[in-house]
């Protein structure tokens, strides 16, 4: 039996491909937008977490978020 928690070889190497893409795409982005992108879609930090590694207060780092996920999606489609 297996583990549906597991993903399957074809699922784990689509999305590896799509993170590639969309680091290729978001190099392209200012620093601290890229940045954001890795600590935040890559790496899973909460915002909070996010906020005080890149020195902001709380709702700055939640607006860049927003900004990133944003511009993100808009390439993307």
């Amino acid at each position: 039996m297996s583990d549906l928690r597991v993903a399957s070889p074809d699922d784990a190497v689509a999305r590896r491909e799509r993170l590639a893409e969309m680091r290729r795409l978001v190099n392209q982005w200012p620093r601290m937008e890229r940045e954001t992108f890795e600590l935040d879609f890559v790496e899973g930090f909460e915002p909070e977490e996010f906020a005080m590694i890149q020195g902001l207060t709380p709702p700055q780092g939640c607006g860049l978020i927003h900004k990133m996920q944003t511009r993100l999606r808009e390439a993307l489609l």
